[in-house]
């Protein structure tokens, strides 16, 4: 089960940097310059692309079986309570991984040090840019990738428990740093639990949605450790409601 998991995410990174390549390739037939801007919108290009096709291919993969729950389930999930549930699962978990990583942030300087790099490299494009990217196209890839194909054939191959680790790692490792890694991972279990609970794939996609949303609430609060530690606890509690809620949610099952 985990060298299917492994050779599925190694096709998914591949397809993503082939399709990446030809975009390139094509766009510096045409120009020679190209801003940091530019290679931005790229890269998010060839994610929209890896996005469909993995649409595409789990729509295949998964028809004609039990393991998407179709329209019906899709129409249940936009009710006022489960939002009010995914609300309370993206905030809580947003703030309890946000305050745990400030508090331990000053133990592991050089580990935070490589992750900060990164996020303002994320970060450091467009706003209207970095906002369709974060909220939208990222959350949508990933969970047909995820949540999608690779917990598909983990599932088909092994126990939901295991198949939920298995595609939770392999998120974890997609990241590509430690630090990110390791919230990447965790929050990989939670949507993997979602969308187990759920029976659709539309459900960690909305919730993934809503987490990296809720990432922007953080500018508005000052950074103290007072602050750090509200954030724990409020989040920590959100987190507990919302899976205790999914629990006694009977019709999913």
């Amino acid at each position: 089960m985990t060298l299917l998991a492994i050779f599925q995410l190694f096709l998914a990174v591949l397809l993503q940097n082939v399709i990446l390549s030809i975009i390139y390739v094509a766009y510096g037939s045409f120009n020679n310059h190209m801003s940091d801007e530019v290679s931005y919108i790229m890269g998010m290009m060839a994610v929209v692309v890896t996005g469909f096709i993995y649409a595409f291919r789990y729509r295949a993969i998964t028809r004609g079986s039990t393991y998407e729950g179709g329209r019906k389930k899709n129409k249940e999930i936009i009710r006022g309570s489960n939002i009010v549930i995914f609300i309370s699962l993206a905030i809580g978990s947003q703030f309890l991984i946000s305050g745990v990583m400030n508090l331990i942030k000053p133990l592991f300087e050089s580990l935070f040090t490589d992750y900060t790099q990164i996020m303002d490299q994320l970060l450091g494009a467009n706003l209207s840019i970095v906002l369709i990217y974060g909220i939208i196209v990222a959350p949508i890839t990933e969970e047909l990738i995820f949540r999608g194909v690779i917990l598909y054939y983990c599932w088909n191959n092994g126990s939901f428990f295991a198949a939920n680790v298995c595609q939770a790692v392999l998120f974890g490792l997609y990241h590509g740093n430690i630090v990110q890694g390791i919230y990447a991972g965790l929050l990989g279990l939670l949507l993997g639990y979602v969308r187990n609970k759920y029976k659709t794939i539309t459900a960690p996609i909305l919730l993934h949605i809503m987490i990296n949303a809720s990432g922007f609430l953080l500018i508005i609060f000052p950074s103290n450790i007072l602050v750090y530690v509200i954030m724990c606890l409020l989040g920590g509690s959100l987190l507990v409601s919302g899976i205790m809620k999914i629990k006694t949610i009977k019709y999913w099952l």
